[in-house]
């Protein structure tokens, strides 16, 4: 208040306008203090209470009481037009209890903030802002090059490589009720025309191009009503092992498939199958959410982000020029000097061939304490994915016989450049090389350890460390790096919209790629 006052006798009247003259909406919470109305009750009943303050029109009161959450707005009503508050209370009231209830989802895309992006915090990611604005205000071209990450999913393709001859694809399975067809297919067209990426192919060449217009895709309909519960179980581990295994060659569309099982008179499994070369994790549950949204809601109207991952890419491409690049570069090659390989663990002598054979399956387990550790990472500020990527890391390193190691650890963690690029589906992805050495120290520092080298890797945006990986080894063809073991964290809020739809099976085949948590 008192920089306030300062703020507003300093200067002429333009520094005044500069300071608001009121704050007049003020928000009180008593969450988490011993501040009830239970210490009145030896009165009587509270039938009446109100707050007053001079310069507030509106205050919002919070507290917590033996039936649940007590929320009030204590108004001037002289202020308002009859009947406003009451109405904006009321929408206020059933947000909260949409979200309580879980039937809105508590996700980014679901609230989105109409004010102004956050000012960057770094002179690199303001070029990157200057770069995105340049791009944005010519005419583009449909083609644009692959990013780092893309092209190691393409090259993942070549049957000539050890696990090679797939695709990196995520399955989901959707569970529903009497699902009607007809307005998910045109739930799913509103999809891929809000969003090129869905309308993009690969070429050989080494670059993708955004499609403006696709035929309509039909999703296949399967009727397994007549079969035995033994018997359906086989049939969608059929359906499941095709689609993971389905190639698209590269120049065609789509990179996906959406299928529907029709399992009994009312149910429904609904397969969506995706090519991780073009979109990653985040996008995925953006095209889930929207997907669902619009089968639920027909009538809502979605927009399209006002950026594109075309614009992006461009921009990372102008972002190689700048003396920004040239330092996260010399990072990359500083780090991978003398970085250790992956995990050597057991195989069998003669390894399968992969192309058009399921040779990946889900070992999956259950955290009993998990909320132990979650308080554990909330008291010492450090994200529970990172404490579990401390213990597989020491896992690993017990189970080879105490060798140095590195695991990769991919992120999504977009660089805040425009304000709808959460909205944007593409591929993102971001890698760290994650070391265990031999140094022995205690858990905790290990943790710290580990947290430093994630912080550090991903302050490399939007530099990949793949291109100065591969040049290396080009460099150096008897040092041949391998990175077989993965470490994916996603552990992010899985809600959906609506009721309807609920999560089923799920299954990610990387090329490549023999051990991924």
């Amino acid at each position: 208040i008192q920089a306030l006052r300062q703020l507003r006798n300093r200067g002429g009247s333009a520094s005044r306008r500069s300071v608001p003259a009121a704050l007049p909406v003020v928000f009180t919470s008593m969450l988490g203090s011993d501040v009830t109305a239970e210490p009145l009750e030896h009165l009587g009943d509270v039938v009446y209470a109100v707050n007053q303050t001079p310069q507030v029109y509106l205050d919002h009161q919070l507290r917590e009481s033996a039936d649940g959450l007590d929320f009030s707005w204590d108004a001037a009503e002289a202020y308002f037009e009859p009947g406003y508050l009451q109405t904006l209370f009321d929408v206020y009231g059933q947000t909260l209890e949409g979200l309580a209830s879980g039937r809105l989802a508590w996700t980014i895309g679901s609230f989105q903030s109409t004010t102004a992006m956050a000012p960057p915090t770094d002179t690199a990611t303001s070029a990157m802002i200057d770069l995105l604005r340049q791009v944005q205000g010519e005419e583009s071209p449909a083609s644009f090059p692959l990013t780092d990450q893309q092209q190691a999913y393409a090259f993942g393709r070549d049957m000539r490589l050890q696990g090679g001859g797939t695709s990196c694809q995520f399955y989901q399975e959707l569970h529903a009720t009497q699902l009607n067809v007809s307005r998910l297919e045109q739930a799913l067209a509103g999809v891929i025309a809000r969003h090129p990426m869905l309308r993009t192919v690969v070429d050989a060449d080494g670059s993708q191009r955004e499609l403006a217009q696709v035929p309509h895709y039909a999703i296949e309909v399967t009727d397994l009503t007549r079969l035995r519960p033994q018997q359906l179980q086989v049939a969608l581990d059929e359906t499941r092992r095709a689609l993971v295994a389905r190639v698209v060659p590269l120049g065609e569309w789509p990179y996906f498939t959406v299928a529907v099982s029709l399992l009994d008179g009312q149910t429904v499994c609904v397969h969506l199958c995706v090519d991780l070369m073009l979109v990653d994790s985040t996008s995925i549950g953006l095209l889930l959410q929207e997907l669902i949204q619009g089968y639920e809601q027909p009538a809502a109207v979605l927009q399209a982000p006002t950026v594109t991952f075309r614009d992006y890419q461009r921009a990372v491409e102008r972002f190689k020029a700048t003396s920004f690049h040239t330092d996260r570069v010399a990072y990359w090659g500083g780090k991978f000097a003398e970085l250790p390989g992956g995990p050597t663990l057991p195989q069998l002598p003669h390894l399968p061939t992969t192309a058009g054979v399921d040779t990946h399956q889900r070992i999956s387990g259950e955290l009993q304490h998990w909320a132990g550790l979650k308080q554990y990472a909330a008291t010492h500020h450090v994200p529970c994915s990172l404490i579990l990527l401390t213990a597989y890391l020491e896992v690993l390193y017990a189970w080879i016989g105490q060798r140095p190691l590195t695991v990769v650890v991919p992120g999504w963690e977009r660089l805040p450049i425009h304000e709808d690029i959460g909205r944007v589906i593409g591929d993102f992805t971001t890698l760290s090389w994650v070391t265990r050495g031999s140094d022995a120290i205690e858990i905790t520092e290990r943790l710290a350890q580990v947290t430093r080298q994630h912080a550090a890797d991903l302050a490399q945006r939007p530099v990949s460390g793949l291109q100065v990986l591969r040049r290396l080894m080009l460099r150096d063809r008897r040092r041949q790096l391998g990175f077989p073991v993965v470490f994916t964290n996603q552990i992010t809020p899985r809600a959906l919209p609506g009721t309807q739809v609920q999560f089923g099976q799920a299954e990610t085949d990387n090329p490549q790629a023999y051990d991924a948590m």
